[in-house]
C-alpha cells in the first residue's frame, strides 16, 4: 500500500517578504509518484485590531454625517470582530493593486528541481506569469468555481457573498464566525513542473533530489472586504458585457442588500434588531427583502457593522423624545456586532418584533441597541422612529500576509506497486524564460533565438495595459495585430488581427485561436477556455469574477525540432502605445 510522506522545508520560521526562499530535500532510496505530490503552504493573515470608523468612512455619505450624535468604535461592545480578508496582488513595485484574479501558483515566482545524479531537471523563471496565464486557458469556468473554496485569491461567482480561506463563516444562528490562522494553500507540483507528471520517480537511480522555490510574498495584498457600494448600499451580481460601442455594461441584479426597514414604536422598538429591506427609497424602507437561500445572506454572525440611521420624532405626539439629544433629521452613527442572524423559513415567530411572519426575511440581531439613550427608556415611543437605515461592514487592520511553514507531500510507492522500468530514460518538457522591456512604440519588431529542442513558444505581455506597470496577467491593451516568422519564413499568410479592447463587435482572427489551440495541445494541455476576456476583482463591492472588461493575450506558436537554434521574428502593431514588457516562454524537450 502506498503511503504519503510530508517533507518539511529546510528553512524554518515564518516566511515573509524578506525571508522568501524555501527548499526541500527528497531523500534517495525510494520510488515516488510525483503526479500526486503537492506543495503545502500554511498561511496566515492575522487580524490586529478594529479600525476607527473615522478612518474608514470619511467622505462616504451618510456614514460621515453624524449630526453630532455618534458613538466611538471603542464603545462598540462584543470584542474583536470577524473579518473576511480580500486577497489580491500588487503590480510590480508593490504599490498599485492589480485587480486580476490569479491562481494559487502565482505565489511561487521561481522554482528549480535538481537531482544528485542528473543535475538540473527543471528551472522555471517567472513561474507566476507562466502558470497564471496558461491556467486561464486550461480551466473550465465551472471547474474554477467548484475549486474556488481552496483558492487563496478567493473570488465571487454570480451573486454569491464572498468567502475566504481565513474565515469560518456562519450566516444563520447564534454560533459566531471565526477568524482563522494557519490555513493550507495546496499547489500540485505538476501545475508548476512538467517533470512532476512522472508517476514513478526512482531516487535510487537519480539520487537525492532538491526543490528550491522563491515565493513572491511581497506581491500578496491583504485588506478587509467592505460590504457595500459606496453610498447606495448595493451588492451587484457583476456587470453585463460591454456593448458594441465599448461602453461599460450595467450592474446585474442590483440587490440593495444594505438597507434595513424602518424602526418604530411597533416594529423593532428595542432597536436591537434590523431586518433587510427591499425598498430602493432613499428616505424610508418598509418592505422586507426576501432571500431565497440562506447561503445568499450577505452578512454573518460575529461581523461588525457600521450603522447609519436618520432619527425622526413627532414633538406633538411625544415632546419628551427630544431628550434623546437629537434633532429630527439627524443621522445616528454607531458600530455594532451581529450576534445572531434569523432566517425565516415560513415560521410565524422568526424575525423582527412587528414583522415576524415574513417568509425568507433576514433579521440581524445586534449586541446592543443602535440607540442606548437612557432618557424615557431605551425603546422607541409613539411618534419616534429611525428611518433610511443603512449598514456597511466595519474594517480592521490586518498584518501582512505570511507563510507560517512550508512542506511538500509526496506519495511513496510500496515495493509491490513499483513497475520495472529497465533503466529507460524519462522524457519531459520544461520552459526557458526570456523577459525584456522596451519603450512603448506603435510598431514593435524584434528577433529572438529559440533552442534547437524548442517545440512551443508562448508570448505574453505581463503588464497593465493602462499604465504599463508590470503584473502577472497578460493583457492585450492596444495591440491590434501581430505576425511571426521562423527562420525568415512566415508561419501565417497574413498579419493576425485581434479584437478591439473596447468594441466587442470586432472579432479576433480565427487563426489566432487556432494557432493557440494547436500550441496548447502540442504541450499536452487541455484547451478549455478561449474567451480571452479578462477576469478581475473590480472593486470592494463587486469582488467578483464576472467583470470581463479587458482582453487577455496569449500568443502560441508551434516550432519544429531542428539541429540548430531557431530565429523567431515578432512584429506587433498597436493603435497607440504598444507593449513595454514581453515574456517569452520556450518549451523545450529534455530527458534524463
Amino acid at each position: 500500500m502506498n503511503t504519503f510522506v510530508k517533507i518539511s522545508s529546510n528553512e524554518g520560521g515564518v516566511f515573509t517578504a524578506d525571508n522568501n526562499l524555501v527548499s526541500f530535500d527528497i531523500p534517495e532510496g525510494q520510488y515516488y509518484n510525483l503526479e500526486s505530490g503537492y506543495l503545502n503552504l500554511v498561511c496566515s493573515v492575522p487580524v490586529l485590531q478594529d479600525l476607527e470608523r473615522s478612518s474608514l468612512d470619511a467622505g462616504a455619505t451618510p456614514f460621515n454625517n453624524t449630526g453630532g450624535n455618534a458613538d466611538s468604535v471603542s464603545t462598540a461592545l462584543g470584542g474583536q470582530g470577524v473579518y473576511i480578508p480580500k486577497i489580491t496582488t500588487f503590480r510590480d513595485g508593490y504599490a498599485a493593486e492589480d485587480d486580476n484574479l490569479v491562481p494559487n501558483e502565482a505565489i511561487v515566482k521561481n522554482i528549480t528541481m535538481t537531482s544528485q545524479n542528473a543535475g538540473t531537471i527543471e528551472e522555471i523563471k517567472r513561474n507566476d506569469i507562466l502558470r497564471t496565464n496558461l491556467k486561464y486557458y486550461t480551466t473550465y469556468r465551472d471547474e474554477a468555481e467548484s475549486t474556488n473554496y481552496e483558492s487563496l485569491f478567493n473570488g465571487r461567482y454570480g451573486g454569491q457573498p464572498p468567502t475566504s480561506l481565513f474565515t469560518d463563516i456562519n450566516r444563520e444562528g447564534t454560533v459566531s464566525s471565526r477568524n482563522l490562522l494557519r490555513q493550507p494553500v495546496r499547489i500540485p507540483l505538476k501545475n508548476m513542473l512538467n517533470f512532476c507528471k512522472v508517476q514513478q520517480y526512482n531516487t535510487n537511480k537519480y539520487g537525492r533530489t532538491k526543490l528550491r522555490l522563491e515565493l513572491d510574498i511581497q506581491r500578496i495584498k491583504a485588506t478587509t472586504l467592505v460590504f457595500d457600494n459606496n453610498t447606495d448600499g448595493d451588492l451587484p451580481n457583476g456587470r453585463a458585457p460591454r456593448n458594441v460601442l465599448g461602453a461599460q455594461g450595467a450592474d446585474l441584479g442590483d440587490q440593495n442588500m444594505f438597507r434595513c426597514i424602518d424602526l418604530t414604536n411597533t416594529i423593532g422598538p428595542d432597536m436591537r434588531s434590523l431586518m433587510l429591506a427591499a425598498d430602493a427609497s432613499a428616505t424610508s424602507q418598509v418592505v422586507p427583502r426576501r432571500i431565497n437561500r440562506e447561503e445568499d445572506i450577505p452578512f454573518y454572525v460575529g461581523q461588525k457593522i457600521n450603522i447609519a440611521a436618520i432619527y425622526a420624532f413627532n414633538a406633538g405626539a411625544n415632546p419628551a423624545e427630544k431628550n434623546r439629544g437629537m434633532a429630527t433629521g439627524n443621522t445616528k452613527l454607531v458600530t455594532r456586532q451581529i450576534i445572531e442572524i434569523k432566517y425565516n423559513r415560513g415560521e410565524s415567530d422568526v424575525g423582527l418584533v412587528g414583522a415576524l411572519n415574513v417568509p425568507n426575511s433576514v433579521t440581524l440581531v445586534l449586541n446592543e441597541p443602535i440607540d442606548t439613550s437612557a432618557d424615557n427608556g431605551i425603546a422607541l415611543e409613539t411618534g419616534s422612529s429611525y428611518k433610511s437605515i443603512r449598514v456597511r461592514s466595519a474594517q480592521a487592520n490586518l498584518a501582512p500576509f505570511q507563510v507560517d511553514f512550508a512542506e511538500v507531500v509526496l506519495e511513496q510507492l510500496s515495493p509491490q506497486n513499483v513497475q520495472p522500468d529497465n533503466g529507460q530514460p524519462i522524457q519531459y518538457t520544461t520552459f526557458e524564460t526570456e523577459e525584456f522591456t522596451s519603450p512603448a512604440q506603435n510598431s514593435f519588431q524584434r528577433m529572438f533565438e529559440c533552442p534547437p529542442n524548442c517545440s512551443n513558444l508562448y508570448i505574453m505581455r505581463p503588464e497593465n495595459a493602462a499604465d504599463g506597470v508590470g503584473c502577472l496577467t497578460s493583457e492585450q491593451g492596444n495591440i491590434e495585430q501581430y505576425r511571426i516568422r521562423v527562420d525568415n519564413k512566415d508561419v501565417s499568410d497574413r498579419a493576425i488581427s485581434l479584437r478591439s479592447n473596447t468594441v466587442i463587435g470586432e472579432s479576433t482572427d480565427p487563426l489566432h485561436l487556432q494557432k493557440l489551440s494547436i500550441a496548447l495541445q502540442n504541450s499536452n494541455l487541455p484547451v478549455k477556455n478561449l474567451t480571452e476576456r479578462g477576469v478581475n476583482t473590480d472593486s470592494n463591492f463587486a469582488w467578483s469574477v464576472n467583470n470581463h472588461d479587458r482582453n487577455k493575450l496569449l500568443i502560441g506558436q508551434v516550432l519544429p525540432i531542428t539541429n540548430s537554434p531557431k530565429h523567431v521574428q515578432l512584429n506587433i502593431d498597436s493603435s497607440s502605445a504598444g507593449p513595454q514588457r514581453l515574456a517569452l516562454f520556450k518549451e523545450v524537450v529534455k530527458q534524463i
